[in-house]
């Protein structure tokens, strides 16, 4: 008897609500292009204030570039920015934003783009994944920019955890 280990997006993004949801996340309406967006919202004695973590996962892309990566990260970062908590970014609130790109394809190019990409914000950390699911592969950056050493690997695992196809 043979066993598929292929998942499909929508199976895939169940897991990912089932894991979010007990963790404290709630549902929002999601921007044009995105499947789901949840946000959880936590006291942070590191961040000295609250922080906010988004989650903003795509409609399946075929075959993204680097380029479509951006944007999508861009529309969750604004996305993030509304229903954000009413102290101003930096001086008491601080988020961490993952933008969950599904592709049916991960090209050598944007494999090696996400590994280094660090896109940087103020008081905003954009943490972008790169998910194809049938395939049960997950991309996220390997590299730690020197603004980001105290709170990258924390947030790399976390992305691990979360968005690992299971």
């Amino acid at each position: 008897m043979s066993y598929d280990h292929r998942v499909s997006a929508d199976a895939y993004v169940e897991s990912v609500l089932g894991r979010l949801r007990p963790s404290g996340f709630h549902d929002e309406a999601p921007p044009e292009g995105a499947v789901a967006k949840l946000r959880r919202k936590k006291l942070s004695l590191s961040r000295l204030g609250v922080l906010e973590t988004v989650v903003v996962v795509s409609t399946m892309r075929s075959n993204p570039t680097s380029e479509q990566l951006k944007e999508f990260g861009a529309l969750s970062v604004q996305a993030a920015n509304e229903g954000k908590v009413k102290l101003p970014r930096g001086l008491g609130s601080s988020a961490v934003v993952y933008p969950v790109l599904l592709a049916d394809a991960i090209s050598q190019e944007l494999r090696e783009f996400v590994e280094s990409y660090a896109p940087e914000h103020w008081a905003v950390i954009e943490f972008p994944v790169v998910v194809q699911p049938e395939d049960r592969r997950v991309v996220i950056a390997t590299k730690t920019p020197a603004w980001g050493g105290a709170y990258y690997p924390k947030t790399r695992r976390d992305a691990q955890q979360l968005f690992t196809p299971v």
